[in-house]
C-alpha cells in the first residue's frame, strides 16, 4: 500500500523505481541510446544540414538577384538621363531652326517682329 498514491483509493500511476530513474537520467547524459533513436537523430541532423545548405544557397541567389536589380536600375537611370539630354538638345535645335525659319519667312514677307505685333492690332476689326 505504500507504493500507491492515495487518490480516492486508486493509484494515480505506478511509481518508477529508483533504478529506472537512474537509467533514464544516464541516457540523457550520454548513456546508451537504442539504434532506432540514433538513426532518427542522424536523419534529423542530415535534414538540418540539407535545410541549412538550401537556405545558404537561397541567400546567395537573393544576393545575386539584388545585385542584378541594382545593375539594371543604374543602367536604366543612365539611359534615361542620356535620352533626356538628347531630347533637350533636339528641342533646342528645333527651336533654333524654327527661329531661323521664322526670320526667313519674315524677311520674305517683309514683316519684322515689331510689325507682326502691329499687324495683329491692324487685323482686328474696327468699330
Amino acid at each position: 500500500m505504500e507504493d500507491k498514491v492515495k487518490t480516492g483509493g486508486v493509484a494515480a500511476a505506478p511509481a518508477i523505481p529508483v533504478s529506472q530513474k537512474e537509467k533514464l537520467a544516464a541516457g540523457k547524459k550520454g548513456g546508451k541510446v537504442d539504434e532506432e533513436t540514433l538513426d532518427r537523430i542522424e536523419s534529423m541532423d542530415t535534414d538540418i544540414r540539407k535545410a541549412s545548405a538550401k537556405i545558404e544557397e537561397l541567400n546567395e541567389e537573393i544576393t545575386k538577384a539584388n545585385e542584378s536589380v541594382q545593375t539594371v536600375r543604374s543602367h536604366l537611370g543612365m539611359k534615361i538621363q542620356n535620352e533626356t539630354k538628347q531630347r533637350k538638345e533636339e528641342i533646342e535645335d528645333l527651336q533654333t531652326l524654327f527661329e531661323e525659319l521664322q526670320e526667313k519667312v519674315d524677311s520674305v514677307t517683309g514683316n519684322k517682329k515689331e510689325d507682326n505685333n502691329d499687324n495683329k492690332s491692324d487685323n482686328e476689326p474696327k468699330d
